[in-house]
């Protein structure tokens, strides 16, 4: 039991981080333009699939009443073929025609993993881990970095297809019945749409201008080693969020805050020696090196903050009466981190590297301020 909520976690983990792994692979390899556009286009296609998530992952793990997931499973690929369309649109005629196929294979797999992180966590509540989707998992991790080493791009973008194409026929049974959902969810789908939704679409509306401004103001080879960075700091946040919500660290109790911060520290030493794997063997300047290295290095210390705003969020989101207030205080922080970058730059360029640090902080600050006197207040009444 113990081995498989590891495996679960290991898997629902490189499902959610596999779009950013294959742009760190078109970074690593040199194709700074691929790997900044990929990073907006993620975040493009991010609004349309994870936007209207409404975090059912963790609610459909959390919950020990009956979770109609087929209901959950069929708007969200009727999502994504919307996500598809609308995202391949834009790509192509707003972020770049030259590179639209390779930036398509990031979408396709960004809209795939919002599907089937609900599919594994299925099995996950089930205790029946799915090793064939594992198997094809690990090769993909592995077939993508050949293909992209010897450029065989062209034929990288045909392998993903086959990737999601798999996939679907080791779920095949699930997908069987699933167009006969009952069409009164559909009917009352409005009714869905509470300030959760609003609340993670803004999510990903503000993470696309936070990256369409870097890319805009910093160019394509600063934004995408600023998007890496960003990212060694915010996964760890992500993988807090990720595992909190599901039975993996909800078990740890008491233990949970000496596990983080053993974790935190393994995670940095994981991530410094990423650091130096692209300093000795990328094709990044001297320069490049540097500027990765500064902006991973603050990017850190707001992962450590953001750790313990997430903690703060999940102990007031648990208390029925404060949801939506949080949700509120959410979208006030999304709507803080849209404009980071833009009025980071406007004063000196030269410190985005501390975006996401102040972006933390804020989270944090919010939390800590606003939300636990309100949290005070209601008690007192």
């Amino acid at each position: 039991m113990k081995l498989n909520s590891y495996f679960f976690q290991i898997f629902s983990i490189a499902n959610f981080f596999l779009n950013t792994f294959i742009v760190f692979l078109f970074l690593f390899f040199g194709h700074h333009d691929i790997a900044a556009q990929g990073f907006v286009a993620i975040s493009i296609s991010n609004i349309f699939t994870y936007g209207f998530s409404g975090n059912a992952r963790n609610i459909y793990l959390g919950s020990k009443t009956i979770f109609s997931l087929k209901k959950i499973i069929f708007f969200r690929l009727l999502i994504s073929v919307i996500a598809a369309l609308i995202s391949s649109i834009i790509i192509y005629f707003f972020l770049s025609k030259p590179n639209f196929f390779y930036l398509f294979s990031i979408l396709i797999l960004t809209i795939s993993s919002f599907i089937f992180e609900l599919l594994i966590a299925r099995t996950e509540k089930n205790d029946l881990p799915n090793k064939y989707y594992a198997l094809n998992l690990f090769l993909f991790f592995l077939n993508s970095i050949i293909l992209i080493y010897f450029q065989f791009l062209n034929f990288f973008v045909i392998y993903v297809l086959i990737y999601v194409f798999i996939n679907c026929f080791l779920f095949k049974n699930f997908f069987k019945n699933l167009f006969f959902t009952d069409i009164k969810f559909f009917v009352n789908l409005q009714k869905n749409l509470n300030i959760g939704i609003y609340s993670s679409f803004l999510k990903s509306v503000s993470n696309l201008v936070w990256r369409f401004s870097a890319l805009i103001l910093l160019g394509d080879s600063k934004s995408a080693i600023l998007f890496m960075a960003f990212s060694l700091g915010s996964f760890f946040g992500t993988l807090f969020d990720i595992s909190y919500g599901a039975l993996f660290l909800k078990k740890l109790k008491n233990k949970i805050n000496l596990f983080l911060n053993s974790f935190y520290l393994i995670y940095i030493f994981m991530a410094y020696l990423l650091v130096l794997f692209f300093k000795k063997f990328s094709t990044f300047t001297v320069e490049e090196n540097n500027f990765l290295y500064s902006a991973t290095l603050y990017s850190l210390l707001g992962s450590y903050i953001i750790m313990y705003a997430l903690k703060l969020r999940q102990k007031y989101f648990e208390i029925k009466e404060m949801q939506n207030f949080c949700f509120k205080v959410d979208i006030l922080i999304y709507f803080f981190n849209s404009l980071i970058i833009l009025i980071i730059s406007l004063v000196n360029k030269e410190l985005v590297i501390f975006a996401y640090l102040i972006s933390s902080t804020f989270f944090y600050l919010m939390y800590k301020i606003i939300v636990q006197n309100d949290f005070k207040k209601m008690h007192k009444k």
